[in-house]
Parts: structure tokens; C-alpha cells; sequence
């Protein structure tokens, strides 16, 4: 770290409330400090084990912090810092309850920072205070970034940010003494009834350590392209001069005809000598130019090299760890990824960068699982029925169902061969509030109950619910989602029709249904709700299910698709444009991105085909499925 680093720190009294304290080390092996840099951390609790003090529960926190962070040096510093407060912050709130960290590492010019469990990381600059990391709950953040002179990065526990006023901070970092500054918010965080879980450390980031002969010589301020331009200008001024004084040694040749004499012999030796000198002079300064060239060049490459260096070794490790551990895979792909953007934005010339950059569009469908291949036409409804206007889709026994509510039509296709078939229309469909479809047999959900459509209409299910339903086939029975009794009613399929309802929830489990949108059953049961949630059902009892490692994250989810056949879930992110793939523990896998996704309405999967199906009102479109 070239910056002059200074730090302040301010801490509450331990009390009824909790306690925090703050921590600073730099390692004083050689190692450490290349690879795992200047650490700066908050703890705060508010719950505290009888018998425990701050000071010995402090310690043993930090220990455990220690060992995590500092254990493996074969890890890329940014990661092991996020695993080391996620490891930590999992252990410690098991027994303590609330657990917050807030950390900040230093190195080689670059900040790393990881929060958890409501600790908070700012940066204070050019007047303005912005917030880096705003941690919740006990999933951990992390962020990297670079400091400029002036800059102050301050680090705290949730209330220390919330009770001390953002004019109030503001003011003490514009002090001319830091530590004097800070000590001024002691008296407000003493005071405090919250004083127990209050902290915070202050870094700044002093003016750069450099000789001043090395300042006059290298001015660290020139960015990259000035530097280029600078060796450019050089290099032709320098063969402008040489070219100057070999036109004044060398004047202008003039042609004589004489006869020969015995003394010439002597004089074409002098002029050999003469111009051989000549050239060697020309030699000279060109190298003196090439020279110079040559460390303007270097000058140049330096201002990119270090971060260019750590993108590469990070795409390099990525590739190396993505069969065992994906997760942090993606996260050093994520980092690289964003390195080259910014060099690149940079208008940084270098061919090493460039071929990176072609590395990482290579990989990111490898590591990412992101493709960005555009849908194709899978098929025109509007070429089936004239208006055909597609409300919803559905997928069973290999054939794929669209529903036209006010078309008053259900078409059938079979998406190996897209051999099509009206199975309905409006003298079957008209009342029809939505369908389901199990094999080749199709239903409609009607006012007064559920009818198989086809053939002929006949009803199946009696109405006994009152509100909305969603309806979904599996197994020959059918299941009925009851938004307004908060049920999941079984019929029995009987051959001929259903039996009678049966309460699928389990015994003393009250699921809230009041804002689900979308049933699927793959021998599991999937809810579908708004605000984004996903909830599994097994043999009536609900399931952990969490999507993870989704990037970006998930805002909100338009469809779900899944079967007994498939080995993924698929979510429709409209709003997002993309297809997100998971496993069904809910690991991400991959994703499909593309504008065009935005249009969908619904979406069907079979990965027998290898093809995602998206209904946009008149068509239906198709992306190929590469992740599987």
C-alpha cells in the first residue's frame, strides 16, 4: 500500500445492550502481508452468554478470524475474506444470537471489504459520504474497490451509523487531525443508551510514499494515454533532431567532373572514415530514441500492469477450481470480468489485455452459465387461427398447449415434429377461466367446476371452493391450489373421472397461499408467489428452498417450469430479460439472456429436446439448452 495510511477508532462501553470492539493488524511476516494485507474490523453483538466478558468473547472471536483469513494463503485475498466472515459469523451467531462484522483489508493499493449481519462500510470523498456495503441478515457482501488521496473509508456497526448524524461524521472528517476528530464522537457514543453495540474505524489515505527525484522523474498523475502520447511525441521529436544535425554535418552533395588524380585514393579513405562515423552517430541517437521509447513504454504498461496481472491470475484460478467449487469460481470470473471492463473503458491498448478479454467471453457460458444467443421463431400461432392471441402455456406427455381465453381456443403441438391441432374451441372453451393437461387429455377450469375438454365436454370436479384456484395434473390425479382456504385439494383420478377431494397439506401445517400465482408438480409440489417466492412442497409438508448464486439477484420471477422429466427448474425473469436455471436444491446453474425475453408471458422445458419454449401473446419462441 503506497497511500499514507492514518486510523482512528471510537467504540461505546460495553452494557445491558451488547458490546463491540474494533481491530486493526498488519501482519509482520513478509508473506502475510504480500498476500493477505492490513486488516481493520468491527464486532457487535447484543446478546452476551452469562458468564462471558467482552474482552474474552472479543478474543475468541477474533482468533477464529484470524485462522480463517490468514489460514490459506492459496486463496485470492477478496475471497478468502467473504468466507472467512461468512464462516465465522455462522458460527458465532449460533451460540451469541445477532452477529455483526464489518472488515476492511488493504493491499497493494486495492480495498477489499465484507459485512454481515448489519455492519456497515462508507466512504467518505471529495465532501461526500457513499455507502460501499450495508449488510442484513446472515448473508455475507463483499466489495473491492480503489482509493484515491483523500479518501476516508469507515467501517461500524449497524447503530454506530444510525445514532451518530451524517453532518455530524462529515464534519469530523473534514478535521485536520483524524484521531483528534474521531475522539470527538466518543462523548456522543458514550452517552448513547445504545452505547454497547456501537463502533466504528476510520481509515484515510494519506498523499502517496514516493521519492521526489522519482516524482520529477515519473509524475504518478499521468494517466495511461498521456504517457503514450508523451512517448509518441518523443521519439519523433528525437528523430527530428538527428536528422537535423546529420543535414548540417553532411551539407548538400555537389558534382564535380575532374580529371582523375594518384591522391584521390587517399581522400575516399578520409570520406569512408567520414561517413562511417556518420552512421554510427545516426545509430547512436536512434538508440538513445528506442531507449527511451522503450521506458516511456514501461512507464505506461505500469499504470495497468498490476490490476491487468491480478485479472489474469484470477480467470487462471477460476478455470482451475470451477469442477470443485463453482461458487467461488464464479466469484473470481465475476472480479476478472469487471477488471477488464474497466481497463478496457480505459482505452488501455495492450494485446495481453485483449486477448483476456476474448478469454473471458469464451468462458462466461462455462463458469457464468451465462448464453446470450438470441431466441429463434419456434412457431407463428398466429398462422393457426387468425387473432390467436396466447394467454397461457403448459407442457405435458410431449406436447405443449396453448390457451387463447378470448380467441376461445386450445391449440395443441407436439414439439419434437410441431404438428399442430385446435383441440377446442369456443363452443367447449367459452367460460373457461384457465386450463391444466395431463397426457393428451386437456381441462377447463370453469365457474361451477372442472370440465375435460376434447371429444366432447363433460364436467369431472364439482365446485367446492370459493375464490381463485390453480389447477395442475400429475399422476393421473389432479391437484387444486386453494388461494382462499390456504389448501392443496387431491382428486384421485378413477378412470373415468375423479374422486373426491382430499386435503394434500399435512397435519398442522398452515401455508399461506394468498398471493400465489403458479402451481407445478414435478413429484414435488411448486408454489409460485408474488412478491418473488418459491415454495416446495413434499408428501404435504413444506421444503427449504432458496435460489443461490444467482447474479445478478432475482427481483421477480414471471413463470416457473419444472416436470418429473427435467433436471432443472427454469424461472422466466421478464422484467430481467433472462431464463434462470437452477438445480432443485435451488444451486444456479445457468442462464439465457436476451431482450426478446422480456415479451414472455409463460414458459415451457423439455430437456429431452434440449429446448426452452416462451409464449410472447402471438408466437411462440425457442432457445436451444447448452447447459445441459
Amino acid at each position: 500500500m503506497s497511500f499514507n495510511i492514518v486510523s482512528a477508532k471510537v467504540s461505546g462501553i460495553p452494557n445491558a445492550s451488547g458490546w463491540t470492539q474494533v481491530h486493526e493488524f498488519k501482519p509482520e511476516e513478509e508473506e502475510k502481508l504480500q498476500k493477505r494485507g492490513h486488516l481493520f474490523a468491527v464486532f457487535s453483538t447484543k446478546k452476551k452468554e452469562e458468564g462471558l466478558d467482552s474482552v474474552t468473547s472479543g478474543r475468541e472471536l477474533l482468533s477464529r478470524l484470524h485462522e480463517e483469513y490468514f489460514g490459506n494463503m492459496d486463496i485470492q485475498a477478496f475471497i478468502a475474506l467473504k468466507n472467512a466472515v461468512a464462516k465465522v459469523s455462522d458460527e458465532f451467531s449460533k451460540t451469541w444470537g445477532d452477529v455483526e462484522i464489518s472488515t476492511v483489508v488493504l493491499l497493494e493499493d486495492v480495498v477489499y471489504s465484507a459485512a454481515v449481519g448489519g455492519g456497515k462500510v462508507a466512504i467518505y470523498r471529495d465532501g461526500a459520504i457513499a455507502t460501499i456495503l450495508e449488510s442484513g441478515g446472515l448473508e455475507t457482501i463483499a466489495a473491492s474497490g480503489y482509493p484515491k488521496e483523500g479518501d476516508y473509508i469507515i467501517l461500524g456497526s449497524k447503530l454506530f451509523f444510525e445514532n451518530i448524524p451524517l453532518g455530524t461524521l462529515k464534519a469530523s472528517l473534514e478535521g485536520p487531525d483524524l484521531s483528534s476528530s474521531i475522539e470527538s464522537l466518543a462523548p456522543q457514543v458514550s452517552a448513547n443508551e445504545n452505547s454497547g453495540n456501537m463502533g466504528a474505524v476510520v481509515i484515510g489515505f494519506g498523499k502517496k510514499i514516493i521519492l521526489e527525484a522519482i516524482r520529477e522523474a515519473l509524475p504518478i498523475k499521468e494517466s495511461a494515454s498521456v504517457i503514450k502520447s508523451k512517448t509518441t511525441m518523443l521519439f519523433q521529436n528525437t528523430i527530428k533532431k538527428i536528422a537535423g544535425i546529420v543535414t548540417k554535418v553532411v551539407p548538400e552533395r555537389k558534382i564535380y567532373v575532374r580529371e582523375k588524380r594518384l591522391d584521390d585514393q587517399a581522400g575516399v579513405g578520409r570520406k569512408t572514415t567520414f561517413y562511417v562515423g556518420i552512421v554510427l552517430l545516426i545509430l547512436l541517437f536512434v538508440s538513445i530514441g528506442f531507449g527511451i521509447k522503450q521506458n516511456l513504454t514501461k512507464r505506461y504498461k505500469s499504470t495497468y500492469q498490476e490490476e491487468l496481472t491480478l485479472a489474469r491470475n484470477n480467470l487462471n484460478e477460476a478455470e482451475t477450481i470451477f469442477s470443485t467449487d463453482p461458487k467461488i469460481a464464479r466469484e473470481l470470473f465475476l472480479d476478472t470480468q469487471t477488471k477488464v471492463s474497466d481497463l478496457l473503458s480505459r482505452k488501455i491498448e495492450d494485446k495481453e489485455l485483449s486477448s483476456l478479454s476474448e478469454r473471458v467471453k469464451e468462458k462466461e457460458g462455462e463458469i457464468l452459465g451465462i448464453y446470450k444467443e438470441e431466441p429463434v421463431l419456434y412457431l407463428d400461432l398466429s398462422l393457426l387461427s387468425s387473432g390467436f392471441r396466447g394467454d397461457k402455456v403448459i407442457f405435458s406427455g410431449g406436447n405443449i398447449f396453448v390457451f387463447d381465453k378470448n380467441g376461445k381456443k386450445i391449440v395443441k403441438i407436439a414439439i419434437d415434429t410441431k404438428k399442430t391441432q385446435i383441440v377446442a374451441g369456443p363452443e367447449q372453451v367459452d367460460g373457461a377461466n384457465d386450463i391444466f393437461a395431463y397426457q393428451d387429455s386437456v381441462y377447463g377450469v370453469f365457474s361451477d367446476g372442472i370440465y375435460s375438454l376434447g371429444t366432447a365436454k363433460k364436467k369431472v370436479i364439482e365446485k367446492t371452493w370459493d375464490g381463485d384456484i390453480f389447477a395442475y395434473a400429475y399422476t393421473g390425479n389432479t391437484y387444486l391450489l386453494d388461494k382462499a382456504a390456504n389448501i392443496i385439494w387431491r382428486y384421485q383420478g378413477t378412470g373415468d373421472g375423479f374422486g373426491a377431494k382430499q386435503n394434500w397439506i399435512a397435519p398442522k401445517i398452515t401455508p399461506d397461499f394468498k398471493n400465489a400465482k403458479q402451481i407445478v408438480i414435478d413429484g414435488t409440489i411448486w408454489v409460485l408467489s408474488d412478491p418473488f417466492n418459491i415454495s416446495r412442497f413434499s408428501q404435504g409438508s413444506p421444503q427449504a428452498f432458496k435460489p443461490q448464486g444467482v447474479y445478478p439477484n432475482i427481483q421477480n420471477i414471471t413463470a416457473i417450469h419444472s416436470n418429473e422429466e427435467n433436471k432443472y427448474i427454469y424461472l422466466l425473469d421478464k422484467e430481467g430479460g433472462r431464463i434462470v436455471v437452477l438445480e432443485k436444491i435451488g444451486n444456479y446453474k445457468a442462464q439465457y439472456q436476451s431482450d426478446k425475453f422480456k415479451e414472455g408471458t409463460g414458459i415451457i422445458v423439455s430437456e429431452k429436446t434440449s429446448k426452452a419454449v416462451i409464449l410472447t401473446k402471438e408466437k411462440l419462441i425457442q432457445v436451444d439448452l447448452k447447459h445441459l
